[in-house]
């Protein structure tokens, strides 16, 4: 199982700019965007404030970060999201290694 957390950059930028209104919105159109985007066996939720993760039975570094990078491209048009990952078992000995 692989857990991928995506961070929406410059979020307080919006806020401060734009309104919390706006910021709202944002984050809305990323969880859509998400949701839209997830395989039958995925699931991505919203963790709080502008963080995110996603769920995957995604097993090979490869093909994670293949997945990942199609899953940013997709983001990226419409918004400006960084994907940092982990991967149990790849880089903890657990769950709670890998965060």
């Amino acid at each position: 199982m692989t857990m991928a957390f995506i961070d929406i950059d410059n979020l307080k930028h919006c806020n401060d700019i734009f309104g919390h209104d706006e910021g709202n919105r944002y984050i809305l159109q990323v969880s859509l965007y998400l949701k839209l985007y997830m395989k039958v066996d995925e699931a991505a939720f919203r963790l709080g404030g502008d963080e995110f993760a996603i769920l995957s039975t995604i097993a090979t570094e490869d093909d994670l970060a293949e997945r990942l990078e199609h899953c940013r491209e997709v983001l990226l048009k419409n918004n400006d999201s960084e994907m940092p990952h982990s991967s149990v078992p790849l880089d903890g000995a657990d769950v709670r290694g890998a965060l």
